[in-house]
């Protein structure tokens, strides 16, 4: 894992784990939202690029000529890093878990196995999204369902209009 995006408020935390000797290939940060000078001084100590997503994205239009050279990304393995699933700490601390491309494939993988059973999976079907997304549950119906070409709709976050959500879709 080389680059992680996420949002400034998990900037700190990972820092501590770069200095930690607990994520030793990372190398670049690119955040949401706005980093403190704290961080950044962190991030230089601990050789990690700190980038804003804002920054990142006007450095990536520059490189829209194709004659630009560029560096080329490794090739994704099974082992290559996906996501982080954080955890509700319910049996001890919170905690993120490094989950692999290999995770998520062999989940989707299962799905298709099982399709087909007692229940197929069609793109004329409808799925709605109620779970928040940083739960890694609906990470995987999200992309099941992409992956089966199945649309997607995302209810108003009220689950006492689900039912409401579920006419309008």
């Amino acid at each position: 894992m080389e680059t992680v995006v996420l949002s400034s408020d998990k900037i700190k935390s990972m820092l501590a784990m770069k200095s930690e000797g607990m994520l030793t290939s990372l190398k670049n940060l690119i955040y949401f939202d706005k980093a403190s000078d704290e961080d950044k001084a962190k991030a230089a100590e601990v050789g990690i690029n700190l980038h804003s997503y804002t920054e990142f994205i006007e450095a990536g239009a520059q490189l829209a000529d194709a004659d630009a050279e560029y560096e080329r990304h490794q090739p994704v393995t099974p082992e290559t890093f996906y996501t982080f699933s954080y955890t509700s700490g319910t049996t001890g601390v919170p905690k993120g878990v490094m989950l692999t491309h290999r995770n998520f494939v062999c989940n989707i993988g299962g799905l298709s196995k099982f399709d087909g059973g007692q229940f197929s999976l069609r793109p004329d079907d409808v799925y709605i999204s109620y779970l928040p997304l940083a739960h890694v549950f609906e990470r995987f119906m999200y992309l099941c369902m992409v992956g089966f070409g199945i649309s997607v709709g995302f209810y108003h976050g009220d689950v006492f209009k689900l039912k409401d959500d579920l006419a309008e879709l």
